[in-house]
């Protein structure tokens, strides 16, 4: 009778560490989860930062360029007058 009890115990105790890192697998899995997320979060926000920077030089230029060729037409129409 006693034996059996130990065994039982054993098993019971052995049950219940199994469940604990059962739990704790389960709870590392959904904190590496929320860590993707942000971290794919950090990622669009720098790309949207990078996108906005990028497309004001863009403008910048194409505006300096606009404003070149204007100088150029009235280059050559001082030069035709």
């Amino acid at each position: 009778m006693v034996q059996n009890l130990l065994e039982t115990g054993k098993i019971i105790k052995q049950m219940e560490w199994e469940d604990l890192f059962i739990q704790m697998e389960m709870y590392i899995k959904e904190i590496l989860l929320m860590i993707k997320l942000m971290e794919k979060e950090n990622i669009f926000i720098k790309i949207n930062l990078n996108i906005k920077v990028i497309g004001k030089m863009i403008n910048k230029m194409d505006l300096e360029f606009k404003l070149g060729r204007m100088e150029l037409n009235f280059k050559e129409i001082f030069k035709m007058e």
